[in-house]
């Protein structure tokens, strides 16, 4: 239960009232629900980008009090924003929370080397998401902003996420029958050809992956990661498409008709015993692959 809040103490979306946030993410989707977070939240002033570079100039124009960036974005990405935003002839401290749908440790490191304020693995939770935007501009811990009206939040952006998601998922589908319509006198230029095809595969398992939970398909989230297990080994290197392509094709193909079952019979959150006899078989479907996979990569 939360205790009634000191009347002469400000309360979270009081202080956010007065504060400019920037929303850094080439994703749509994305940038609309944490904008939309924001405001719920109190947050009247939200600056909304989709190009880094864009963002940077924003900074000659605005006081920003924040910036909630995407890690993954093209051109520039948000390690390579962040540190465009720390470079001495900038030098600017404004706090970034920085969001990514991976973890790795190095990529932490560098991120911390930058003074980085906070870190959110995707999918994010809005509450989280809420109470680490507090925490690191040290506002009150009691919010105002209900869990109710966050989710009031996801489920106004949802349908723009199933168009998105659709069209990812019609993507997929493009990109698997382009590799089996490959043409070439030369094993090594279709395997070259292949391996590029495979990297947007990934990139597009890495976008479903890191927005799926957020609106409220974790079963989703958790179908396209064992994708991205699948498919990132093969981005680019030619040996293993060469040698591993029949087999991960085919899993690829599952997870992607499993992915569409999902959200054609709406299967939200992890799917409970549902969920779990699903990944369970799309696990032991995947194995052996997944297994030859890391076997290569060690052998090299």
């Amino acid at each position: 239960m939360l205790l009634p809040m000191s009347p002469t103490r400000p309360s979270a979306a009081q202080n956010l009232s007065g504060l400019c946030v920037l929303v850094l993410d080439d994703d749509p989707n994305m940038r609309s629900l944490v904008a939309g977070a924001l405001m719920a939240g109190g947050c009247r002033d939200v600056l909304r980008s989709g190009v880094a570079r864009d963002a940077l100039r924003l900074f000659a124009t605005r006081k920003i009090d924040l910036v909630i960036c995407d890690w993954s974005m093209e051109p520039m990405s948000g390690l390579e924003f962040l540190r465009e935003l720390r470079c001495p002839e900038r030098a600017l401290k404004v706090p970034v929370i920085m969001l990514t749908a991976n973890s790795e440790p190095m990529d932490i490191a560098a991120a911390r080397r930058l003074n980085i304020s906070g870190w959110l693995v995707k999918p994010i939770a809005l509450p989280q998401l809420m109470e680490r935007i507090w925490s690191v501009l040290s506002l009150p811990a009691q919010p105002v902003t209900s869990e109710k009206e966050l989710a009031a939040e996801v489920e106004q952006r949802l349908e723009h996420f199933r168009a998105r998601l659709a069209d990812e998922l019609r993507d997929l589908d493009d990109a698997l029958a382009a590799m089996q319509k490959s043409s070439a006198n030369s094993l090594w230029l279709v395997a070259a050809g292949r391996g590029t095809i495979w990297a947007q595969v990934d990139r597009i398992f890495h976008e479903i992956k890191g927005q799926a939970g957020s609106f409220g398909y974790g079963l989703i989230t958790s179908v396209a990661a064992l994708g991205q297990e699948l498919t990132r080994p093969m981005s680019g290197n030619t040996k293993l498409v060469l040698d591993h392509h029949d087999e991960v094709h085919r899993g690829a193909t599952a997870l992607v008709q499993a992915i569409r079952l999902v959200l054609q019979n709406e299967i939200q959150g992890d799917g409970d015993q549902v969920g779990a006899r699903l990944m369970e078989k799309l696990r032991n479907y995947t194995e052996k692959t997944r297994a030859n996979l890391v076997a290569a990569a060690g052998s090299r």
